[in-house]
């Protein structure tokens, strides 16, 4: 967990009993801290938006959004980590209605992902 994290998400892991292992807030720490924790303890990494199991999901949610409203002119999904858009709301909408654009958005509070070097 990025160390910069807010101390509400750190203790709601804790409380469900999850272990939190901190690292600076880059995509290149993340990763490391990830492999390393993999090797410590034999954890299977499950990519938040790099699998294609993941992908499929959030294009099921987009396609049942799509089904309920009905047609869209446009889907606004936040970046956070990039699932729903890379997966879901990117994808999803050009499948299943072919106009629909697909737009990120962040809060100006929470733009690391517009600031990120990574």
């Amino acid at each position: 967990m990025p160390k910069n994290a807010p101390v509400v998400k750190t203790k709601a892991i804790e409380g469900y009993g999850g272990r939190v292992v901190f690292c600076e807030p880059t995509v290149t720490a993340r990763q490391e801290t990830c492999g390393r924790v993999q090797r410590e303890t034999g954890a299977h990494l499950v990519h938040p938006y790099d699998d294609d199991r993941i992908i499929a999901g959030q294009a099921t949610a987009a396609k049942e959004l799509l089904e309920e409203v009905g047609d869209l002119d446009a889907v606004f999904a936040p970046v956070s980590g990039g699932g729903l858009l890379s997966g879901g709301r990117a994808s999803a909408p050009r499948a299943f209605a072919r106009m629909c654009a697909c737009l990120a958005a962040n809060r100006s509070a929470a733009d690391d992902a517009y600031r990120s070097p990574d």
